[in-house]
């Protein structure tokens, strides 16, 4: 016959299984209770002015946790501009800038289908005497972004420009310290409101070989 001790036990681990087991079933639940869920890769076309090539750009979502509340964000540009392509009568200040980073972020859900965001890009020069390419420029997009479908995503929000070298005129470097994010108190040279509007990559049935092999 057990002892008291043993059975307080076993009855102890019973209860740990039975947490242990239905966690996962209630996180499954919140996934379901919180649809259409933003994780997932997406394609993005962005409009531009009459002229420019609408710009296409992949994005992937992924949660950092079981919940879906926080999670990271990536881009790239597919067939991005850089500064070298602009008219030479733009304005732009970076004129020597031929590469760009990917986009990097941390969405946050701030409501049932509403998340909070802010993503990261850098651009620069690859090219010249140094051994490493110069970062010239970054930009901080921020605003929020939703669900208004089951595979569209809809972000809205503001696109800032930070310089970040010397001897730009009429501008100073506002990332001196080199970490990739604007200094302190630094606000942007350019800032302009930007919507970018997702359309989710979904699974599709394989294509019929063609023409046919033989």
């Amino acid at each position: 016959m057990m002892s008291r001790k043993r059975i307080i036990a076993l009855l102890a681990l019973v209860g740990v299984i039975a947490v242990v087991i239905a966690a996962p079933w209630r996180t499954a639940r919140g996934w379901r209770s919180w649809r259409p869920s933003i994780a997932g890769a997406w394609i993005l076309a962005w409009d531009q002015p009459p002229g420019v090539e609408t710009l296409l750009t992949t994005e992937t979502l992924t949660p950092l946790d079981l919940t879906g509340r926080r999670l990271v964000y990536w881009c790239r540009g597919v067939n991005p501009m850089w500064a070298l392509e602009l008219p030479p009568d733009s304005g732009w200040p970076f004129p020597d800038a031929d590469s760009g980073g990917d986009g990097v972020g941390t969405f946050v859900r701030t409501g049932r289908d509403s998340y909070g965001f802010t993503i990261y890009a850098h651009f620069g020069q690859s090219l010249g005497p140094k051994a490493r390419g110069e970062v010239q420029y970054l930009w901080v997009y921020s605003g929020t972004a939703e669900c208004t479908g089951a595979n569209t995503m809809v972000k809205t929000g503001t696109l800032g420009f930070f310089c970040a070298m010397d001897g730009v005129p009429g501008l100073h470097n506002q990332d001196v310290n080199k970490d990739g994010f604007p200094d302190d108190g630094e606000e942007p040279f350019f800032c302009i409101p930007v919507e970018w509007v997702s359309s989710r990559v979904q699974v599709t049935a394989p294509y019929d070989v063609f023409p046919p092999m033989p």
